[in-house]
C-alpha cells in the first residue's frame, strides 16, 4: 500500500496513461478502503475513472453490493486475495512458443510469457501513450525484447509463434477492449494464421456492449485510447478460470459472475 491518501490515488488514476486494468483493479480497492465520507460519492468518483475498464465497474458493483449487509472491510479483503489468486492461476496456464508478438502494458500478459518461458518478444510501440517503456522494462526481466513501430507488425508476424493482448474488459456482446492497435495486430495475425491468444483476469468480463473510448489528443487529433476486438478474431482466451477456444456470450457473463459470487462470498464458488 502506498502513501497516498484517497484524493491522490483517484488523481493518480485519472492521469495514468502507462498501466494496464490490473494496476487499476488495485489502486481502485486502495481508494474504497482510504476514502473517508460517504462510500456511494467514492463509488460515483470511480466511475469517472477510464471508462471501458471493467475491472473498476466490477469493484463498484461488488462495493456497492456490500453496503446493504455492511461486509465492506471483508470485501476488500477478498477483493485483494482474489487478484492475488487470478495472477498465480493465469500463470499456470502455458503457451508453447519461443517468439511473441504483443502489445501495451499489460501485467496478465507478463505472468503468462514468464510461466510459457517465452525467450524472445516483440513489442509495439503502442501510439498514442508512454506505456512501451515500463512494459520493455518489465518483459525484458525474463525475454530479449525489440520495441517495433506500431504500422510494422505484419514483418515481425512471420517470425513469432503467436500474437498475445491483454484485455482492460471483456464483454459479453462479444468484444474484449485494449489499447488502440490491438485491433490491427489482431486482423492482421488472423490475415497471416497466426494464433492469437487473448489473457486477463475473470474481474474484467462483464455484460453488454463496451462503452465509447476515453480519447486523447496526439498531434492536434483526438484519438480513442481504447478499441474493440471481436472475440471471432481470438483464438485462445486465458483467464484465471482457465483457457477457452471457443467464446460464447454465456461464457462471459459465467466469469464475471464467478468473479462477483466469490468475493461475495468468498471461497463457496465453483469455476464455471
Amino acid at each position: 500500500m502506498n502513501s497516498l491518501n484517497a484524493e491522490e490515488l483517484l488523481e493518480v488514476m485519472k492521469k495514468d496513461f502507462v498501466h494496464g486494468s490490473s494496476w487499476y483493479y488495485e489502486m481502485a480497492i486502495e481508494y474504497i478502503e482510504k476514502y473517508v465520507g460517504n462510500i456511494n460519492i467514492a463509488l460515483a468518483n470511480l466511475s469517472d475513472v477510464k471508462p471501458g475498464m471493467a475491472s473498476i465497474s466490477n469493484i463498484i458493483e461488488v462495493a456497492s453490493k456490500s453496503l446493504s449487509n455492511n461486509s465492506l472491510k471483508e470485501v476488500i479483503s477478498n477483493l485483494r486475495a482474489f487478484g492475488k489468486l487470478a495472477r498465480k492461476r493465469i500463470s499456470e496456464n502455458l503457451i508453447e512458443a519461443n517468439t511473441v508478438i504483443t502489445i501495451s502494458n499489460s501485467l496478465a500478459v507478463k505472468e503468462l510469457l514468464m510461466a510459457s518461458g517465452i525467450k524472445r518478444i516483440y513489442l509495439m510501440e503502442s501510439i498514442p501513450g508512454n506505456e512501451v517503456q515500463t512494459a520493455k522494462t518489465e518483459l525484458s526481466k525474463f525475454a530479449d525484447v525489440t520495441v517495433i513501430p506500431d504500422s510494422s507488425v505484419s514483418q515481425f508476424i512471420e517470425f513469432s509463434d503467436y500474437a498475445v493482448i491483454g484485455f482492460d474488459g471483456l464483454y459479453s456482446s462479444g468484444y474484449l477492449t485494449n489499447k488502440v492497435g490491438s485491433l490491427s495486430l489482431v486482423c492482421i495475425s488472423n490475415y497471416l494464421k497466426l494464433p492469437v491468444v487473448a489473457v486477463g483476469e475473470s474481474y474484467k468480463a462483464t455484460e453488454g456492449f463496451p462503452p465509447p473510448s476515453l480519447k486523447v489528443d496526439y498531434k492536434g487529433v483526438d484519438i480513442g485510447l481504447f478499441e474493440r476486438v471481436p472475440l471471432s478474431l481470438i483464438s485462445e482466451l486465458i483467464t484465471d478460470i482457465g483457457s477457452k477456444k471457443e467464446i460464447e456470450p454465456n461464457n462471459i457473463i459465467d466469469i464475471k459472475n464467478y468473479f462477483i459470487k466469490t468475493v461475495l462470498n468468498y471461497g463457496h464458488m465453483e469455476k464455471p
